[in-house]
């Protein structure tokens, strides 16, 4: 299962994200957003946050969908194996269990921004940011993907739900221990 985050215009408060998913059986798929964030004990709505959803096969033709609960959309697959799923959410709280975007950063704030796939929640997880022009910097505590630029990865959804995102030109301070 793999992500791209980008933020074409950060002025907008718009991530897009694409969700690709491979090896999938069956004709359904059920995409959720959680409604939960890691240590924050209340339920929050992220998925009233996500606009301009679509689903495609690997080939790009058209999957029909259905959003069938507040937070959960029935993409009907066929038997296609792979699903890539493109939408937006919307970032405009600047609070540690929200997404946030603006013209000098981001953070992701990772249960309001990743959709799952029922059922899935344990396999392995890549998420690859494209940064705006002129940002420089990425902090997570994800593993970076070795060889690949900007991108990082998770054994499972629990991991990848506990490590949020900061993204922009912050400055970094390192020290040593000992």
């Amino acid at each position: 299962i793999a992500y791209t985050v980008s933020m074409p215009q950060p002025s907008n408060h718009l991530f897009h994200v694409t969700l690709r998913a491979n090896g999938l059986k069956g004709e359904l798929h059920d995409v959720k957003m959680p409604a939960w964030h890691p240590g924050y004990y209340r339920m929050i709505d992220y998925a009233k946050n996500v606009s301009n959803f679509r689903a495609e096969d690997g080939a790009g033709r058209a999957l029909p969908w259905e959003k069938v609960t507040k937070n959960t959309w029935r993409i009907a697959a066929g038997q296609a194996s792979t699903m890539v799923l493109n939408y937006d959410v919307l970032g405009t709280v600047a609070f540690s269990a929200q997404n946030d975007l603006g013209e000098s950063r981001a953070f992701i704030a990772p249960t309001g921004m990743y959709l799952y796939v029922a059922g899935q929640l344990q396999h392995a997880v890549t998420v690859s940011i494209r940064l705006p022009p002129t940002w420089t910097r990425i902090a997570t505590g994800l593993d970076a993907a070795p060889g690949r630029a900007n991108t990082f990865s998770a054994p499972d959804f629990d991991t990848l739900y506990d490590c949020p995102i900061l993204i922009g030109n912050q400055e970094t301070l390192g020290f040593e221990v000992q």
